[in-house]
């Protein structure tokens, strides 16, 4: 058995990345564009498991996410919680 492969909504860099390899750091992220394409990822067997945001500090709950979850056979498994802080810089006069 290889590197077990990840599916993460993004590019590299994304906090779906930084929240898969903060539990699973030797395995393999890949990413997609859209939620819609992790979920068919994780669907068709091109990665063991997929990790999508269900809530974050901008929006709230991400319901487009949890909408999907309702037309999909696969379930939530785990919780990974990443803190996130944001950071304002200016060069003013």
């Amino acid at each position: 058995m290889g590197t077990m492969r990840i599916a993460f909504q993004g590019t590299a860099g994304a906090y779906s990345e930084e929240a898969l390899l903060k539990v699973f750091p030797e395995a393999k992220p890949v990413g997609f564009p859209t939620f819609h394409q992790v979920f068919e990822a994780v669907e068709a067997g091109e990665a063991e498991l997929g990790v999508v945001p269900v809530e974050n500090t901008t929006e709230g709950v991400v319901t487009h996410t949890l909408d999907m979850f309702v037309d999909s056979d696969l379930k939530i498994v785990s919780q990974i919680v990443l803190p996130i802080q944001y950071c304002l810089a200016a060069h003013c006069r």
